[in-house]
């Protein structure tokens, strides 16, 4: 990843951060790096724990950054999120998953954030020596996707 990239990502990181705590949000991990991904902010509000990606792009040429969190990045983050909450449990706040999608252009950031843009099935938070082939939540809206994976401790999903 280029130098350019890499300053990029922080910045929107850094964007995305203000964001929610300007939303009453508080800041409870950046850059939680796990055995199995990283996730780029952990934030609390109320009675949510929120695991957020966020994608920093300038223009949509390759997509808006939003689509770039697909199928194996969302696996990829239900998978840090249950190791997250293994060694730190978070009683009785309700995970959730968001995306902060942000669009650079010139020296300006346009953040769109997306609450709940995409479930762990309630199976996903106990461990399955194999993957559940019963199980499908909805994600963007029109796709589907299997979100229950197999045992968090080999640190792979269960990719169909």
């Amino acid at each position: 990843m280029t130098q350019e990239r890499l300053t990029l990502g922080r910045q929107g990181e850094e964007a995305a951060a203000r964001y929610l705590q300007n939303q009453g949000m508080k800041i409870v991990e950046r850059n939680l790096r796990a055995p199995v991904g990283e996730i780029d902010l952990v934030v609390k509000s109320k009675r949510i724990l929120a695991f957020v990606e966020v994608k920093t792009r300038r223009g949509s040429a390759f997509g808006t950054p939003g689509e770039a969190v697909g199928p194996r990045k969302q696996r990829q983050i239900v998978q840090a999120a249950k190791w997250y909450l293994n060694d730190k449990p978070h009683e009785g706040l309700q995970p959730r998953f968001d995306v902060i999608a942000i669009t650079v252009s010139g020296e300006s950031f346009q953040v769109e954030h997306i609450p709940d843009a995409f479930e762990a099935c309630p199976h996903s938070f106990t461990l399955f020596s194999q993957p559940r082939s019963d199980c499908f939540f909805p994600f963007s809206h029109i796709q589907y996707k299997p979100c229950c994976f197999a045992d968090i401790t080999r640190g792979r999903g269960g990719s169909r």
